[in-house]
C-alpha cells in the first residue's frame, strides 16, 4: 500500500478530521527535526508549517 492509499483508507477508519490531524502532527514534526518551516503549494492551495518553539524540560 502506498501513501495515498494507506491516507485513504484512514480517512474511511477514522474519519478525515482525525486523519488531518495525524498528518498534520507528523508534518510538524518533521519540520522540528529539520529547523525549519516547511510550505507545500499544489493547485489545490497552500500548506504552511511554522516551527514552534520547544523549550528543553528539565
Amino acid at each position: 500500500m502506498d501513501l495515498a492509499e494507506a491516507i485513504g483508507e484512514s480517512v474511511k477508519t477514522v474519519g478525515a478530521e482525525e486523519s488531518a490531524s495525524i498528518m498534520a502532527r507528523a508534518l510538524c514534526w518533521l519540520a522540528q527535526v529539520d529547523g525549519n518551516d516547511i510550505e507545500f503549494t499544489c493547485d489545490l492551495g497552500t500548506v504552511t508549517i511554522e516551527c514552534a518553539e520547544i523549550t528543553a524540560k528539565h
